[in-house]
């Protein structure tokens, strides 16, 4: 050792190499693993010998140019013991995606993890719900890492991160801060990963049936497409439009926009819903529920339907057969009945809830001007009696608030009024034919007919407010 003092880069050699002798030829010092270790090994011969002194272990190592912050306590090791031991490094983490959106479980799954659906009819994890502003990722930066360093207490390089692979889509915006891109959902719809692009899609497609694969089906976006059948039992819902390329079988869709099923709706526990419009290939044992109008291609065979438009079934056999409809802006169709005489009724112009809101706006009205009568008289009491200056001035102000609300329910009467005028204009226009036994309703006035009526015709209200029917010449087709 004395001989390499002046020379650490030949100690160090050798230290990497043979090693050097130490404590009196009975053990040597040895760097191993990449100069991660330093060894003291018995020499030939000596094996069953006795540890040195720790002081003076470390006096000999002090001389050796290592960093003495790495010296430990000895302990055994293969064929001998280890003095000091180097710091490895600590590679940089690489910069991940971090998803934070994430679905509630729905009732019957797992709560993490790919659920085990106890019952298959309820959703599965196919979509991934998000909402506008919702914070859907962490986009987390590559961290740089830590320098080790071995015996010789010379610095070892970290590896740093490598920055995560990923690229914004359509539908999210990005916010960068210490810890990354804080990622939140642009609009409504299906947060979508593919392991390179994360975006939001406001429009989702289900390639195949709604069946057991993919249990029910809520989706907050613009469309869903159902590239197949709504199949028994299962529900598909969206917070915009739907559309169906095949049946709606004994399932129910429901959509706060507008619905569209290509083929038919079939079943007595087959139901749409929709806040928009509906349009369907045909119906039959159905139910049918639009805010809009409803168009129908073919025909509706003992269907209850209900729109707040129109009821428009031209197309096709343009029929309807059995069941009840009912729209508030008139029916159009080629045929209403059957050569069986099947009882179908058909109701236009009326708006059960806008019936519903005018008796309780009578009431209120009532109530309101029983109130004012009670503060006039009060009022009256008050000044011929001279009552006092501030309960008259409190009546006074009671009468003025009770007089607005008459005013703002009155208003709200009128609009009501005009709703209804409109009510009983409505038409059930007939193409073609229409068959005996029909019931036909126009706001609240009701008649039946009994024979078979070949051409264009229509029902509407006459002046005496009773159902009428025009036959023989043209009919006018509704309003758009």
């Amino acid at each position: 050792m004395r001989d390499h003092a002046d020379d650490p880069r030949a100690l160090r050699v050798q230290l990497e190499t043979e090693g050097i002798s130490a404590f009196d030829g009975r053990f040597r010092l040895v760097v191993r693993d990449r100069g991660m270790a330093l060894h003291l090994v018995p020499e030939q011969g000596w094996e069953h010998a006795d540890l040195p002194d720790i002081g003076d272990i470390f006096t000999t190592l002090s001389g050796l140019g290592l960093d003495a912050e790495l010296f430990s306590t000895p302990r055994r090791r293969g064929d001998g013991w280890i003095l000091a031991e180097g710091v490895p490094p600590l590679d940089g983490a690489d910069g991940r995606l971090e998803i934070l959106a994430e679905d509630p479980a729905p009732p019957g799954t797992a709560a993490n993890g790919p659920a085990e659906r106890t019952d298959w009819r309820e959703p599965s994890d196919l979509i991934r719900n998000v909402l506008q502003d919702q914070p859907v990722a962490v986009l987390r930066k590559p961290s740089p890492g830590y320098a080790g360093k071995n015996v010789f207490g010379e610095p070892i390089p970290a590896r740093a991160g490598r920055p995560a692979k990923v690229r914004l889509g359509d539908g999210v915006a990005a916010e960068e801060d210490e810890e990354g891109v804080r990622v939140r959902a642009a609009r409504d719809g299906h947060l979508a990963w593919n392991g390179s692009v994360l975006s939001v899609a406001d429009v989702f497609t289900v390639p195949g049936d709604v069946d057991y694969a993919t249990g029910n089906l809520m989706f907050v976006g613009r469309r869903l497409e159902i590239g197949g059948d709504v199949l028994p039992g299962f529900r598909v819902q969206c917070r915009g439009d739907v559309h169906v390329k095949g049946l709606v079988n004994d399932g129910t869709v429901e959509a706060v926009g507008d619905v569209h099923v290509d083929g038919g709706v079939i079943g007595e526990k087959a139901e749409v819903r929709a806040g928009g419009d509906i349009r369907v290939g045909f119906a039959e044992n159905a139910r049918l529920d639009a805010g809009q109008d409803l168009y129908v291609r073919d025909h509706l065979l003992q269907v209850d339907c209900f729109c707040r438009g129109r009821l428009v079934v031209v197309e096709g056999k343009g029929a309807i057969v059995g069941g009840s409809s009912l729209a508030l802006r008139g029916v159009e169709a080629q045929v209403i009945g059957s050569a069986a005489a099947v009882p179908t009724l058909v109701h236009v112009g009326y708006d059960p809830k806008a019936e519903e809101t005018k008796e309780h706006l009578k009431d209120e009205l009532d109530g309101w001007k029983l109130r004012l009568m009670k503060v006039k008289r009060k009022i009256r009491e008050l000044r011929e009696r001279n009552g006092g200056a501030g309960a008259l001035e409190k009546a006074e102000r009671i009468e003025a608030m009770v007089q607005q609300a008459i005013r703002e329910a009155e208003a709200r009467m009128d609009t009501l009024n005009q709703h209804f005028s409109r009510c009983r204009k409505a038409r059930v226009v007939i193409r073609r034919e229409v068959f005996p036994n029909i019931q036909v309703g126009i706001y609240n006035a009701w008649d039946v007919n009994k024979v078979h009526r070949s051409g264009p015709c229509e029902f509407f209200l006459d002046d005496a407010a009773r159902v009428a029917l025009s036959a023989g010449g043209e009919v006018r087709p509704l309003d758009g």
